[in-house]
C-alpha cells in the first residue's frame, strides 16, 4: 500500500472549518494548518490539524473513525526520521510516528513552530498561578517592567473576534508577521531574533530598522524593545522606542503599551502612548505633537493589517462603523463652522448699521 502523502501545501483554515474541527475534537482554539498523513502505521491514513493548543488527528480504523488529541505542553521532543517520518515523544514516555512521503519538511517546520509558540504560554501560565491577587500582578508588572508608569494617551482601540492568546500566537509570536507589520508602514531592514526569556519571568523582543522620522523628515535608525506579560484578563506588550542619528534623539524616548484584553469571545486591543523626555528642549511641543501623530497612524495601520491577516470580519464591520461615524462627525463640524461664520457675519453687519445710525 502506498504511504499517504501531503497532497497540498499548508493552508490557513477559515472560521467555518475551524468551528467544525472544534466540534469534532471537543476543543476551543484556532487551527492554522491541515495535513494529509498517516499515524503510527501506513494504514492509519487521516488528517492532522495543527492548533494553537493541541495537535489533533482523525483517521479511519476499520469502519470507525478515531480521534487523537495531544496538547503541545505534553510533548518533550519532535524529531524527523529518514526524511519520511516524524517522531513525537511525550513527557510520560509515549511516542507517536507520523508518516508522509513528500513535503515532510513543511509538516516538520509547522510542528516545531507551533510547539515553540506554545512554550511561550505554558511557561508564563505557570508563573501566573503563583500570583495571589490582581494587586500583586499589577505591582510586578509596573515594578519589574520596562515601563515605569503606564502611558496616558490612548491612540487606538479595536476589537477582534479572537482571544488574546490566539491573537498573540497568530500575529505577535511570529517573527515574519512582526516584520510584515513594519514593512507595511514603510520601515526598512527590519531585524529581530524573536522573543527571549527574561530573568523576572517575562518575554523580551528586540527590533531594529530604518525609518523616516516625523520630527525632521529624514531616514534614521530606530530600535525597539518589547516586553510581553500575561495576566488573568489577557496580554500586555510594553514597547520602548529609541531613535538615533537625528538632532535631539537623545532627549526623548517613545513608550507605548498594547493591552490585549479578553471580553467574552472578543479581544479588545487598547494602545496607549507617551513621549518621555529625559532632557528639556524648546522643541518639546513640536517633537511630542509630531511623534504622537506618527505613532497613532502607525498603530491604526497595524490594526487594519492584523484584521486582514486573521480574516476578522468583526474588525471589518467595526472599521466600517468607525468610518461612517467619522464622516458624521466631520459633517457636524462643517455645519457647526458654517453656523458660527454666519453668526459672526450677522453680528458684524448689525454693528456696522449701529455705527452708521449713531453717526
Amino acid at each position: 500500500m502506498k504511504i499517504p502523502t501531503i497532497s497540498e501545501d499548508v493552508k490557513y483554515l477559515n472560521d467555518k472549518k475551524i468551528n467544525k474541527i472544534n466540534r469534532k475534537f471537543k476543543v476551543s482554539e484556532q487551527f492554522s494548518h491541515e495535513f494529509k498523513c498517516a499515524l503510527n502505521s501506513v494504514f492509519g491514513a487521516g488528517r492532522l490539524y495543527v492548533g494553537t493548543h493541541h495537535l489533533c488527528f482523525s483517521y479511519l480504523k476499520i469502519i470507525k473513525k478515531k480521534h487523537i488529541v495531544m496538547a503541545w505542553n505534553e510533548m518533550s521532543d519532535i524529531n524527523k526520521i529518514n526524511g519520511k517520518c516524524i517522531e513525537i515523544r511525550t513527557k510520560n514516555g509515549m511516542f507517536i510516528l507520523i508518516y508522509c512521503s513528500s513535503k515532510v519538511n513543511e509538516l516538520f517546520d509547522s510542528l516545531m513552530e507551533s510547539w515553540r509558540r506554545s512554550i511561550i504560554f505554558s511557561e508564563k501560565l505557570k508563573q501566573i498561578t503563583k500570583r495571589q491577587t490582581n494587586e500583586t500582578i499589577a505591582k510586578n508588572s509596573n515594578d519589574e517592567g520596562i515601563l515605569k508608569e503606564e502611558p496616558k494617551h490612548v491612540v487606538t482601540i479595536h476589537r477582534f473576534h479572537k482571544s488574546a492568546n490566539d491573537l498573540f500566537m497568530l500575529v505577535f509570536s511570529n517573527n515574519e508577521t512582526i516584520k510584515q507589520l513594519f514593512d507595511n508602514i514603510g520601515q526598512k531592514e527590519v531585524k529581530t531574533e524573536g522573543w527571549q526569556n527574561e530573568a523576572n519571568g517575562g518575554k523580551i523582543l528586540y527590533l531594529s530598522y530604518k525609518g523616516v522620522s516625523s520630527v525632521i523628515g529624514m531616514e534614521t535608525r530606530i530600535e525597539e524593545k518589547w516586553e510581553m506579560r500575561m495576566n488573568e484578563n489577557g496580554i500586555m506588550i510594553a514597547m520602548v522606542v529609541s531613535v538615533f542619528d537625528i538632532p535631539y534623539s537623545s532627549y526623548f524616548k517613545i513608550e507605548s503599551l498594547m493591552k490585549m484584553r479578553d471580553e467574552g469571545e472578543y479581544c479588545d486591543i487598547v494602545v496607549k502612548l507617551n513621549v518621555k523626555f529625559m532632557k528639556s528642549t524648546i522643541w518639546k511641543n513640536r517633537i511630542e505633537q509630531t511623534t504622537m501623530k506618527e505613532y497613532k497612524n502607525k498603530y491604526e495601520e497595524w490594526m487594519k493589517l492584523i484584521g486582514k491577516m486573521i480574516g476578522d470580519s468583526q474588525f471589518e464591520e467595526t472599521e466600517k462603523y468607525n468610518s461612517i461615524k467619522q464622516k458624521s462627525i466631520d459633517k457636524e463640524k462643517v455645519i457647526y463652522g458654517m453656523v458660527i461664520f454666519i453668526t459672526i457675519c450677522i453680528v458684524c453687519c448689525l454693528l456696522f448699521l449701529l455705527i452708521k445710525i449713531l453717526h
